[in-house]
């Protein structure tokens, strides 16, 4: 008998283990726990930092992987009188929530941004911002392309 006769065989591929809907949730879900981590160090007074890890050349010309801070820029912000609200984003773009096209939660407290993140989050992996996530990544933000050279000088 074959070794390989007593393994369990699929005719499927690690391109075909996630749809492009599941992998752009995905990517939300994991800005959102960002998002999240951000506020819970925001609510109890300490300081937030994100990293990630880049290749860089070191002095010797040889490259290297190095740890260095992100920019984290947070999705909530308060108003004048205290309100807080939160703008849950793909890429560059607001996700409308809405059919009205509005783009922010009013959170209210800033005690509750926690709350509110963590029910974006169940939201987004029961996929009721697909339709959403799909407007947003098919828009995108890119240099306005201009006319060829051989156009302009016909």
């Amino acid at each position: 008998m074959s070794v390989l006769a007593g393994l369990k065989v699929a005719n499927t591929s690690r391109r075909d283990a996630h749809s492009p809907t599941q992998q752009r949730r995905a990517k939300l879900v994991e800005k959102l726990e960002e998002q999240l981590a951000g506020a819970e160090a925001l609510i109890s007074g300490m300081s937030f930092q994100t990293t990630k890890r880049i290749t860089r050349t070191d002095a010797n010309g040889e490259l290297e992987r190095v740890t260095v801070p992100k920019r984290f820029r947070a999705w909530y912000w308060h108003d004048i009188s205290g309100v807080w609200f939160l703008e849950v984003r793909y890429g560059a773009r607001a996700l409308k929530l809405s059919k009205s096209g509005a783009t922010s939660i009013v959170v209210g407290e800033r005690d509750k941004l926690v709350d509110i993140i963590g029910t974006v989050i169940e939201a987004v992996r029961a996929g009721e911002l697909d339709a959403a996530i799909e407007e947003a990544a098919g828009t995108r933000v890119g240099l306005k392309r201009t006319k060829s050279r051989s156009s302009a000088s016909a």
